[in-house]
């Protein structure tokens, strides 16, 4: 969902080096995406933001906050988190103002008599950087079974673990392997091709070949 632009004039009441002015309030916004991830808002985007002009430009620094609804990475259950962001970015006056090797994405550009910035964009990067990278509904989330699907959050599933005891193999007690003068069988080993656990993520793939 976009955001309503939200353009704040800094003038005339930010004219002169030394000026400040509080900006407090909150930018509707129902939901956003970060990549493939989506989040839902509770009430918007709250801010607090302070501007000031330092001389040839215009600093806005401040905070912001939301509280969003996502999927857990592990299990897909609801997560509600608070993010809270920090934003801080140079406005200038003037083209001229400029310093060299800025790109622009590293500033704002106020336009006309009364030098009008949109802050709804900077309010929304402050929020969108302060996603975390992992967002689970618990620290110690135990996920999904990887043969039903199943969350394992309240205990085990009930599916059969997988094992890879010899002793309980089918040819077990086959010895009709043949075996050449040194003893060596060509029965196959019991070892390492059955040893994916049943917790991994892994354990369903051994169901199919690529």
């Amino acid at each position: 969902m976009l955001l309503n632009p939200y353009v704040y004039k800094l003038l005339p009441s930010l004219a002169v080096s030394g000026d400040c002015v509080v900006l407090e309030g909150a930018l509707k916004l129902e939901c956003f995406t970060k990549g493939a991830r989506e989040f839902a808002c509770e009430d918007g985007i709250s801010y607090r933001l302070v501007l000031s002009n330092v001389g040839t430009a215009v600093l806005i620094a401040g905070t912001v906050c939301a509280t969003v609804h996502t999927d857990c990475d592990r299990c897909l259950e609801d997560v509600r988190l608070v993010l809270e962001g920090e934003a801080s970015i140079l406005a200038y006056l003037s083209k001229e103002a400029v310093e060299d090797g800025m790109e622009g994405d590293e500033y704002l550009l106020a336009e006309g008599p009364e030098a009008g910035v949109d802050l709804a964009p900077v309010i929304f990067s402050a929020l969108v950087l302060a996603v975390p990278p992992a967002l689970l509904c618990r620290e110690d989330c135990a996920g999904l079974c990887a043969n039903c699907g199943e969350s394992l959050n309240e205990g085990p599933c009930g599916c059969t673990p997988l094992r890879c005891d010899a002793n309980e193999r089918p040819d077990a007690s086959d010895d009709s392997g043949a075996s050449d003068a040194s003893g060596a069988t060509d029965a196959p080993s019991a070892t390492a091709d059955c040893a994916i656990p049943i917790d991994s993520p892994f354990a369903a793939l051994k169901e199919y070949r690529f």
